[in-house]
């Protein structure tokens, strides 16, 4: 089959295989031609090799999305117009000029075109390893202009910062020591644009998102290991039956039975939500199983169980920005915090439904420029997004 650029197929054979494709039943040759075509139909043949499963999954969420737009509109048995099949093509025009966003993460070079795309003026880079370490005297060391290696002593605890982005706590005492060990508390504070990887005095490990905080003892002494957070952080515990772990946030408790989960507690959130990915825990009495998330709706302090999709609920932690599952003022919040930028609206907030995800190390305009492909208009101003209705 000869591909010519917008013109790959018959549109009515290319809107049919399109369909096929999104809905799964296309045959492998017919996967190909979708692709082949989808690679020929913009103007400076920018080239996406799709190599992984991931890349394939990304790229047919984009096109479900404003695909099934122009589809529903050309239902079959209604014919289509010059025009219309010109509004498809542009498009998909536009989703081939943003595919970059998602190959990016993976460091792939796809041509000037992209490169040149993402310079735009009052453009912010991502945030990074930045925490300030509070110790128990009051003394503030921060962490991304300290050196590697030993940073403090705390009681029994020698706190080492083992690279950029990791703080640990050594303790070597033995329990009886400990025992009888003054409690003394440290906090790891991350600012917007921040983030933190901690290692607590028993072995379990935290992640800490942008403008969060985590108060801890530099031991865990007595019946219990307790810590409270503000902000954003995920956790896997050290199970130990005899010394229960509790998360306090909000006000509230989490009791933790040995697993791995996401609290997500910022003050200017509506919803406290706490996500279970591995094991058990209990919030408010309610006891999780994996992949449910507990909300908690602040004003009525009413609680709602629901199944999540945990891997984009921690998806911050592997280094990626989730642009699915949440409304468009959701979404602001997150980047206005990882890019420590604030964000107005011109007019009523846009009602956008969003798919895929986007590396956290890009730039705040490569993201601006993939909210595009969705139909959002923004701006730049100093330090804050504008986002108007055109």
């Amino acid at each position: 089959m000869e591909y010519v650029k917008n013109r790959a197929m018959e549109q009515e054979e290319l809107i049919g295989l399109i369909e096929k494709y999104l809905r799964g039943t296309a045959t492998v040759k017919e996967r190909e031609d979708v692709l082949r075509w989808y690679r020929s139909v913009d103007h400076g043949r920018i080239e996406i090799p799709l190599e992984n499963s991931l890349e394939k999954e990304e790229m047919r969420d984009r096109m479900h999305y404003r695909l099934q737009q122009y589809l529903t509109q050309n239902r079959p048995g209604r014919k289509i117009t010059r025009y219309r099949w010109a509004a498809a093509a542009a498009i998909l025009l536009l989703i081939a000029s943003g595919s970059y966003f998602w190959v990016y993460f993976n460091h792939r070079e796809i041509g000037n075109k992209a490169v040149a795309s993402s310079s735009l003026m009052n453009d912010l880079p991502p945030g990074g390893n930045k925490a300030v370490l509070t110790l128990s005297n009051g003394t503030k060391i921060i962490l991304d202009n300290a050196h590697n290696g030993q940073l403090a002593v705390q009681g029994k605890s020698k706190i080492m910062k083992v690279d950029s982005g990791l703080l640990a706590y050594n303790t070597q005492s033995s329990m009886q020591k400990l025992q009888s060990t003054t409690l003394q508390y440290n906090t790891l504070a991350t600012p917007r644009g921040g983030q933190y990887q901690l290692i607590l005095p028993d072995g379990s490990k935290v992640w800490l998102n942008a403008a969060s905080s985590i108060t801890y003892p530099t031991a865990f002494v007595g019946k219990e290991r307790k810590v409270k957070i503000t902000g954003e952080a995920y956790f896997e515990i050290v199970h130990n039956a005899n010394k229960p772990f509790k998360v306090e946030a909000e006000g509230r408790e989490i009791e933790v039975l040995g697993t791995s989960f996401n609290v997500k507690a910022y003050t200017d959130d509506p919803l406290m939500k706490t996500t279970l990915i591995t094991g058990a825990i209990k919030v408010s009495n309610i006891l999780l199983k994996p992949g449910q998330q507990d909300c908690i709706d602040k004003q009525t302090d009413k609680t709602t169980v629901k199944e999540s999709n945990t891997d984009n609920v921690i998806a911050w932690v592997h280094g990626q920005l989730p642009l699915q599952g949440d409304d468009l003022a959701t979404l602001m919040r997150v980047i206005s915090r990882w890019y420590n930028v604030n964000v107005t609206f011109e007019g009523k907030v846009p009602q956008s439904s969003f798919v895929g995800r986007i590396g956290r190390d890009v730039s705040l305009s490569n993201v601006l420029n993939a909210l595009s492909v969705y139909g959002i208009h923004t701006r730049i101003e100093g330090r804050t997004i504008i986002v108007s209705e055109k």
